[in-house]
């Protein structure tokens, strides 16, 4: 497999310190792009397309008018972009998937929390969790704000099949992580996520009538899986759809008429 290069804004080389062995560092031109998600990604993000970039990494993506997420769905036509949200790419997140797909159609609720450092928009935080609970089970509808307080935020909508209930609190304890927990009718799942800079593995456990099971999952950090999972995808001609469940999270966010 010939190697990629990769060309990384100075504000995301830290979070990318571990490469994969697949990728090359570089200056200017490169096959991937790297962007630090702050305002105005989606217009650099387009730019780097323009000059012939093969895939872009976009690291803790802030909410753009959905014009310009718009007009760059449009532009990439083809191209990657995987967005690295603080826990969409934690290695864990695929094998949950399989185990709350299953457990769907006898649930009743999904249960997504998460605890932030105190510097961290609440808001942001809501929108990555609600990121996460769809790709775990299903799209996201009809998101709302149920209660909103200094350091706390709870909303309910739709995943999938199942009613969701998510919050977000403000913490010095644990800071950084998510978890996801459902129950159906005879078992249950339960996902802790770290913080998406820490190799620290993701806990995945199952539970049915036989018992409890703690399921194996990989040490590597989200940033390093959500680029690792760029290059694979841009190696196979692949496609994601980040951008896409970006949008749907969003636009389930808006008030309705």
């Amino acid at each position: 497999m010939t190697a990629l290069t990769l060309s990384a804004e100075p504000g995301v080389r830290t979070a990318l310190a571990s490469l994969p062995i697949t990728l090359a560092l570089a200056a200017g031109d490169a096959d991937l792009h790297a962007l630090d998600g702050g305002r105005g990604w989606t217009e650099r993000a387009a730019a780097a397309i323009a000059a012939g970039a093969r895939g872009i990494l976009v690291v803790r993506p802030s909410t753009e008018p959905r014009a310009a997420l718009a007009a760059l769905a449009e532009r990439a036509a083809g191209i990657p972009i995987v967005l690295d949200t603080r826990w969409r790419h934690n290695a864990a997140v695929g094998v949950a998937a399989e185990r709350f797909g299953a457990l769907t159609a006898g649930s009743s609720l999904l249960e997504a929390s998460a605890v932030v450092a105190a510097e961290t928009d609440v808001d942001d935080a809501m929108r990555d969790l609600a990121v996460l609970a769809q790709a775990t089970a299903g799209p996201v509808g009809e998101l709302r704000s149920v209660g909103a307080w200094p350091g706390r935020r709870v909303a309910m909508g739709r995943v999938g099949a199942l009613a969701v209930r998510l919050s977000v609190d403000v913490t010095r304890a644990g800071a950084g992580s998510a978890r996801l927990r459902a129950l159906g009718e005879n078992g249950g799942v339960d996902l802790w996520v770290p913080d998406a800079g820490t190799a620290r593995a993701a806990q995945l456990t199952v539970t049915d009538p036989s018992g409890c099971v703690l399921l194996p999952t990989r040490y590597e950090s989200a940033h390093r899986a959500a680029l690792r999972g760029l290059a694979e995808v841009v190696q196979d001609a692949g496609t994601v759809a980040d951008l896409d469940e970006f949008r749907r999270v969003l636009e389930a966010a808006e008030p309705q008429p």
